[in-house]
């Protein structure tokens, strides 16, 4: 019986065999409109074992590792579109968020428009810093999102409570509260801000600093060690502290990008609504969680967040809030309105990426269209193969009937999910076959014979400069 694989190659190579050239354009192959290009081919085939093994290189070979590797993926598309999966609801949710990604990710074109090209750094700078850098401290941290929080935690660290145990409780800096809030290195001057810096490095070792206010929210420091450093001569230490001072620039930008966006949306909290996140907040286990569950039906549908082109009800950020996994915990109005401030960022971005038409640009077209493409691919794939593949009860019933010799002393309950994976994956091979046989007859395949001799060329080519 032939496999899978040989039968579905012999149906295209017969194919290809009687397939003229209809032109010479970029492409290996072409499944309606959308195309296997030689470079994305060869990416995939130079690192193979069909490459690498091949004295030579024949068209044939090229030809079989298209069918083998590519053309499923040509087929489905084409089909995608040919049923319109694209217009699919949940698709089209889907390249909502990828729209979105490509206006305001932090390589999207927002970032492109507004971002310096290069944050500029004087010598002076470097030279500022390099002369603050006098000692190193290893210390532990925890950081909170409102001065409530904070001076409850000084509260505690004051009475003896154990400043590890409250970092792991509290603390949403979750990488250093798993390590009772000790971070894992020394730190120098230039990794944090100016008057976070001020502060620490004046405490010594075993002193608790009272709450500091930065944008990441509010830190109560303890200085586990500290000590002098030996400095390397400036020269050597120039790029790196250079380096530093950018990234401290970077993330000013971001501070100052989305606090300005807060303002030119008007960004407006329902102050009404805020109760009910406190009071309904359930911090017995890390991350918390909001009881939805807990509040009435008419208060959910109410609008906690308004801004311009823009707002939310309050079941949308309880929704958010609970997928996030956020380490935020809700003691107070500060405490929320942090992670509002969080939570509305992409939003707010968004409404300036659409303000300045970026959606309609040309560049914005193309990312668009390819993510749309490979997209497409996954969903159709998704659609068109996985879905609908049912294992009722009586099947597995017969399957293990059937299979006694293999199942033998064993009952089957105990091999019921082991059956009912066996016959899914039989049934999915052979869904999968059918489809590809039926596609492959209903698409015109059009194999570009002049690029493939002229791919198979030049991977012989390389072959011999390799030797």
């Amino acid at each position: 019986m032939l496999g899978k694989k040989t039968l579905i190659f012999a149906i295209l190579t017969l194919i290809f065999l009687g397939c003229a050239p209809k032109d010479k354009g970029n492409y290996l192959v072409k499944v309606d409109k959308f195309t296997l290009k030689p470079e994305t081919f060869k990416r995939r085939f130079t690192l193979s074992k069909n490459y690498k093994d091949a004295e030579k290189i024949e068209e044939t070979d090229i030809t079989e590792f298209i069918n083998n590797h590519f053309l499923e993926s040509l087929l489905l598309t084409a089909e995608s579109y040919n049923q319109n999966l694209d217009q699919d609801r949940e698709f089209q949710n889907k390249m909502e968020n990828i729209r979105k990604n490509i206006l305001v990710n932090t390589n999207g074109l927002l970032f492109e428009k507004l971002m310096p090209k290069e944050f500029q750094v004087t010598d002076q700078e470097v030279r500022q810093l390099y002369n603050r850098i006098n000692s190193k401290i290893k210390m532990a941290n925890i950081l909170v999102t409102s001065k409530h929080q904070a001076n409850m935690i000084l509260l505690k660290s004051d009475k003896g409570d154990s400043f590890g145990e409250l970092a792991k409780k509290y603390s949403i800096d979750v990488k250093s509260s798993r390590n009772d809030g000790v971070r894992d290195s020394y730190i120098t001057r230039g990794n944090f801000s100016d008057h976070f810096e001020e502060i620490v490095f004046s405490l010594e070792a075993g002193e608790v600093s009272k709450p500091i206010k930065d944008h990441f929210g509010y830190h109560i420091v303890k200085v586990i060690e500290k000590e002098d450093v030996t400095k390397k001569p400036f020269n050597e230490k120039k790029t790196e502290l250079g380096q530093k001072i950018r990234s401290k620039k970077y993330i000013n930008f971001l501070i100052n990008l989305n606090s300005n966006l807060r303002k030119k949306y008007n960004l407006q909290i329902n102050d009404k609504l805020v109760p009910l996140l406190i009071d309904n907040f359930n911090n017995d286990r890390r991350p918390g969680k909001i009881k939805k569950e807990q509040i009435p039906e008419e208060k959910l549908s109410e609008t906690i967040i308004e801004y311009k082109n823009g707002s939310w009800k309050l079941e949308k950020l309880i929704d958010h809030f609970n997928k996030s996994l956020s380490p935020v915990i809700f003691l107070c109005k500060e405490d929320v309105e942090f992670y509002i401030n969080k939570a509305v960022q992409e939003d707010l971005k968004y409404q300036e990426a659409l303000s300045m038409n970026l959606q309609n640009t040309k560049k914005f077209d193309r990312f668009y269209r390819k993510m749309e493409e490979k997209k497409l691919k996954e969903y159709g794939r998704e659609k068109l193969l996985y879905s609908k593949i049912s294992v009722s009860d009586q099947e597995i019933e017969k399957y293990y009937q059937n299979h006694q010799d293999k199942y033998s002393g064993r009952e089957l309950s105990e091999v019921k999910a082991s059956i009912k994976n066996d016959i899914h994956s039989k049934k999915l091979i052979n869904k999968r076959k059918n489809i590809l046989n039926k596609l492959s007859k209903k698409f015109n395949i059009d194999y570009n014979k002049a690029a493939i001799r002229q791919v198979a060329d030049e991977l012989n080519t390389n072959k011999q400069g390799e030797k």
